[in-house]
């Protein structure tokens, strides 16, 4: 069974919680709901690392807050593409190392 949401991600997560918690449903099926729910809200966007900082994005591909600006803002260097980035175009990154 697949759950589409038609709520707001606050509304989902106060219902994934109070289901979580033993909502009216049966107790095995509101906790299938409850994750199901909260497999669908997006992840939390950790806040942007410091210099020489690695982060991982949803492709797998390594960035790294090098301290060059390429343009205006771009200090992020791909290190599988060479490509330079922004911070919020870097796909749900999780920390690999914390530079300075």
């Amino acid at each position: 069974m697949e759950i589409k949401l038609a709520m707001s991600e606050r509304e989902a997560r106060a219902l994934a919680t109070w289901l979580d918690e033993g909502g009216s449903l049966d107790g095995d099926l509101a906790e299938v709901v409850a994750h199901q729910i909260v497999a669908q809200l997006p992840k939390p966007r950790i806040p942007e690392p410091g210099l020489y900082s690695v982060v991982r994005d949803g492709n797998g591909w390594d960035w790294v807050r090098a301290g060059i600006v390429h343009s205006t803002s771009c200090e992020w260097l791909c290190c599988e593409t060479g490509d330079f980035g922004n911070w919020p175009d870097i796909d749900s990154p999780t920390l690999i190392r914390e530079g300075i």
